[in-house]
């Protein structure tokens, strides 16, 4: 018994993730932020939603 194996290779910022990541974002985005500046440009780049935090959850680790 022989196995057909393809190689598939993934091409980093390819059109194909490029229109992907376009497709899952153009509702909007929900932003974690923690001062009101950062508020502030996220409302001006498209969040939909903005939550503020005491801190963002990355900088808790």
């Amino acid at each position: 018994m022989t196995e057909n194996k393809t190689a598939e290779t993934t091409v980093t910022g390819s059109p194909l993730v490029k229109r992907g990541l376009a497709d899952m974002l153009k509702g909007g985005v929900i932003m974690d932020v923690v001062t009101p500046e950062q508020a502030k440009i996220a409302e001006d780049a498209g969040a939909v939603a903005v939550m503020a935090l005491e801190r963002v959850p990355a900088d808790i680790r």
